[in-house]
């Protein structure tokens, strides 16, 4: 994972030094945006369930092609996990 982020940081960068455009023609800008606490703790929590389950969420989606069990579960705690972010997200303060 770590190799995977390195080199798509590296490409990144240089595709903006080169002035890429992007398929539709436009020029390719990436935002920078301040880490804040919830980043952390959403990282954290989707990192555990990787870890819990032994998978991440592309191989889940082989696994239920597959007729696995495990794949299953992994894919129906993702589909949880998106409706409790929604949730979370439009509750008032």
């Amino acid at each position: 994972m770590a190799s995977s982020v390195i080199v798509s940081m590296i490409l990144l960068w240089l595709l903006t030094k080169l002035k890429w455009r992007t398929l539709l023609g436009g020029p390719l800008k990436l935002p920078k945006l301040p880490i804040r606490k919830h980043h952390i703790w959403g990282g954290a929590l989707f990192g555990a369930g990787w870890a819990i389950t032994g998978t991440c969420p592309t191989v889940s989606a082989a696994m239920l092609g597959t007729g696995k069990l495990l794949g299953l579960s992994v894919m129906a705690g993702l589909l949880v996990g998106v409706l409790l972010k929604d949730v979370w997200s439009h509750r008032k303060p």
